[in-house]
């Protein structure tokens, strides 16, 4: 048992050594030969488990929505400062004072007749569905109504049809994050004004000279998309399998 136990943490962390001398490669060979660096692998289409909520949870109204932010957990901060190679941890000592930064996402409630439900709208690594999430007294919230009647599924599709399937589905920590889908969805329901703009914007941590510091180098940015991409392809495919 024990033999098989270091085995595996052997071969996982042969796994990560490769992995990483890889992209490292790729990295630099891409630069030397003037190559465009494909820096995003794009997904199309919603997950099995969105497609089975969509299916069951698309007609019903959206009756408020919430913009909520809160702070990252430790371990997203320790990851994202691992990829960065410390550049994480550095901006966000030089632009904030509290030192944490913030995900976003949305509640929706929504409403069919008599019955409610509430769920979470969210872009981590890819766009994500789910009514399984965590209150706590970090999050911060805003209460807004749309503006006229939609239902979840004319939410998701006139956002989707106006940015496109490459930037609605995918994740890019610097250009498509979760801020952005909070913006877009914003703009949907025609609430994209100061007010809830600022309570997204209201960070030094949303900035450019902030993102610019992060990627101060530009193996920063393509070590840390090559990981989302790895993990994208991985689920595109698993995708398609059960398809």
């Amino acid at each position: 048992m024990k033999l098989k136990k270091e085995y595996f943490f052997f071969m996982l962390f042969l796994f990560l050594i490769l992995s990483f001398l890889f992209i490292l490669i790729s990295f630099y060979l891409f630069k030397y030969l003037q190559i465009k660096i494909i820096d995003k692998w794009f997904l199309s289409d919603y997950s099995i488990k969105n497609k089975k909520l969509l299916n069951k949870y698309g007609d019903w109204n959206i009756k408020y929505i919430y913009l909520v932010k809160e702070p990252i957990s430790r371990f997203s901060y320790t990851l994202a400062n691992i990829i960065t190679l410390n550049s994480f941890n550095n901006a966000i000592y030089k632009y904030n004072d509290s030192n944490t930064p913030n995900h976003i996402f949305l509640i929706l409630e929504l409403s069919k007749g008599k019955e409610r439900k509430t769920c979470i709208l969210e872009k981590n690594t890819c766009l994500n569905i789910c009514f399984n999430y965590m209150v706590n007294d970090k999050q911060k919230k805003i209460k807004l109504k749309p503006s006229e009647k939609i239902n979840l599924t004319k939410l998701l599709e006139i956002t989707k049809k106006r940015i496109g399937e490459k930037e609605f589905f995918n994740f890019e920590i610097y250009e498509n994050n979760c801020q952005k889908l909070a913006i877009e969805i914003l703009k949907t329901i025609n609430k994209c004004n100061k007010k809830n703009k600022d309570f997204l914007y209201s960070e030094a941590l949303y900035c450019n000279e902030f993102m610019d510091e992060i990627f101060c180098f530009d193996f920063n940015k393509y070590l840390i998309n090559s990981c989302f991409n790895i993990y994208n392809m991985i689920r595109a495919f698993i995708n398609k399998l059960l398809n």
